[in-house]
C-alpha cells in the first residue's frame, strides 16, 4: 500500500465495501464488523489536521493520540490549540499518547496519566462538546508499560491492553512499514474487529521513501526560525 492520500482513500472505502463500522472503545459491542481508526500524532500537529479534514470528506471519524511532552511540537500552543479542536470539531476524538519508559511503578504512571489528562481538559477539549478524555495510547511502548496490563488507566481505556490485541485485529504503519497487508486482513472476511493504527506525518499527494519523511519533519521545524525572524530585530536578515 502506498501512502498516498489517494491509497488511504481506497483502504476506507476497501473497509466500508466489506460491511465495517467505523466506530471507537465504548460503541464497537453494538456492531457485528467493525474497525477502530485510530492516530499517533508523533511529529506534526499540522498533518493530523489534514488526515482529519480528509476523514471529515470520506464520511468516517477516528481517534488521534497526542503527546504532552513532545520534543517536536507544543500542544499548549495557540496554534495547536486551535488545530486540535479543529479536529474535534471535524467530529473526531482526541486521546492522550504517552512514553511509559521512565515509570518505575503503576502509581508512578496512573499520577503521570492523570496530570496529562488534566492539561488536556483543560487546554485543548474545555470548549469543545468532548469535555472528557476517554483514551489513551502508549508511545513506543515496551516490555515494562506493556506488562502494566490495566484496561483503564486513571480513568481513561488503555488501548494497549491485552484485550484490544487478543479481541481485535490490530494492523499498523508503524516506522513506514505495514507488517501485513491492511487490505487482503480486511478483504479475507475472517476478522469481525479491527484496531488500525496509521500516522498522519506519512500520508501526501504523492508516494515518497522514508528518507524524504525524515527531512520532511527536519524542514518543518523552520517554524522555529521564523518565530526568531518575527519576534526579534536581529534576527530580521536571516534568509527565510
Amino acid at each position: 500500500m502506498e501512502y498516498t492520500w489517494k491509497a488511504y482513500k481506497n483502504l476506507i472505502d476497501i473497509i466500508k465495501n466489506n460491511g465495517y463500522v467505523f466506530t471507537d472503545y465504548f460503541k464497537y459491542h453494538n456492531y457485528n464488523k467493525v474497525c477502530i481508526m485510530r492516530h499517533d500524532i508523533d511529529f506534526d500537529i499540522e498533518k493530523a489536521v489534514k488526515m482529519s479534514d480528509y476523514e471529515k470528506e470520506f464520511g468516517i471519524t477516528a481517534i488521534y493520540f497526542v503527546l504532552c511532552d513532545s520534543p517536536l511540537y507544543n500542544i499548549l500552543s495557540s496554534d495547536n490549540v486551535n488545530n486540535l479542536k479543529h479536529i474535534i470539531a471535524n467530529g473526531s476524538e482526541i486521546g492522550l499518547h504517552f512514553d511509559a519508559s521512565t515509570i518505575n511503578t503503576y502509581d508512578e504512571l496512573e499520577l503521570k496519566v492523570l496530570k496529562y489528562k488534566n492539561i488536556i481538559e483543560s487546554n485543548i477539549l474545555d470548549g469543545t462538546d468532548k469535555k472528557e478524555l476517554k483514551v489513551m495510547s502508549y508511545h513506543i511502548p515496551n516490555e515494562k508499560s506493556l506488562n502494566f496490563d490495566k484496561e483503564i488507566i486513571s480513568g481513561l481505556v488503555n488501548v494497549y491492553s491485552k484485550k484490544y490485541f487478543v479481541e481485535f485485529k490490530y494492523i499498523s504503519d508503524s516506522g513506514h512499514r505495514w507488517r501485513e497487508n491492511p487490505e487482503e486482513i480486511i478483504k479475507n472476511g475472517k476478522n469481525y474487529k479491527i484496531q488500525c493504527l496509521t500516522h498522519p506525518i506519512w500520508y501526501l499527494d504523492k508516494n515518497s521513501d522514508t528518507k524524504f519523511f525524515y527531512e520532511q519533519i527536519i524542514d518543518n521545524k523552520s517554524k522555529r526560525k521564523k518565530y526568531l525572524i518575527d519576534n526579534f530585530k536581529c534576527f530580521k536578515n536571516i534568509e527565510r
